[in-house]
């Protein structure tokens, strides 16, 4: 019989043209002719890789020579992922014409998964390839509960929001707010009205009446690598401080 094995290089089918002499028993070798071996493109992708927010969907779709031998129309499944803490949750097995999912990370530092792909080639063939390798990073974003602090009146607050106490807190996150919502007219922002970008929440508050104020601020946290992300609500409660004039008596 006539056997052989052959590489396809490229994603497109190639053919190889063998000119065959068969030899007969009795009358030695015989006409030639020619046996043409179609082969196919086999998927033979390089392992991949890709950086998301959490929570944020991610694509990966493997490019032709950039990624290795990509056949037009290749699909791809893929099972669980491995991750590299049991906080990244979302990880899970699919298929399609490119390889998808989201994770959300519940800690405050980048997290990885790692999925096992296999690739297949469109029929003619329905060629299977080697698996390959996507590694997901997933950078964290800040989530961060609502905050309260107490302070008396004229003095003033600064207020860090701590990872886990507070929620996701990623290093380096940055705050900016607007002017506050009021309970009464008469408590008045003397300082730190407004912020963008720093790395604490501060302010000073005058409280006009002699009973307990509030002051609420919604801070917009802006983590190092996702952006800007959802606000939080700080509630200042600010304590009335006695403000006696001069006076007399007879």
């Amino acid at each position: 019989y006539i056997s052989g094995s052959l590489h396809n290089g490229v994603n497109t089918m190639q053919t190889a043209v063998y000119t065959i002499r068969p030899t007969s028993e009795n009358c030695g070798e015989n006409t030639s002719f020619t046996l043409t071996v179609y082969v196919n493109p086999k998927p033979e992708v390089t392992p991949m890789s890709t950086v998301v927010c959490s929570g944020l969907p991610f694509q990966v779709s493997p490019s032709n020579n950039r990624d290795g031998i990509v056949p037009v129309g290749s699909s791809y499944t893929w099972e669980i992922p491995v991750v590299s803490t049991a906080s990244l949750v979302g990880g899970q097995s699919g298929s399609g014409s490119f390889v998808t999912g989201t994770l959300t990370n519940y800690t405050n530092t980048l997290r990885t998964a790692v999925y096992t792909v296999t690739p297949t080639a469109p029929t003619p063939g329905s060629c299977v390839g080697a698996t390959f390798t996507v590694v997901v990073y997933v950078n964290p974003k800040a989530v961060i509960t609502e905050m309260s602090t107490t302070i008396c009146s004229g003095a003033s607050f600064a207020v860090s929001p701590a990872d886990i106490r507070n929620g996701i807190v990623p290093a380096n996150t940055l705050y900016s707010w607007s002017v506050p919502s009021v309970s009464n007219g008469l408590l008045t922002v003397t300082s730190g009205g407004s912020g963008s970008l720093l790395s604490y929440i501060s302010g000073s508050l005058h409280n006009g009446v002699n009973t307990m104020q509030t002051a609420v601020y919604t801070i917009r946290p802006t983590s190092e690598n996702c952006g800007e992300n959802n606000p939080f609500t700080l509630t200042v409660y600010v304590n009335p401080k006695p403000e006696v004039t001069p006076m007399s008596t007879v």
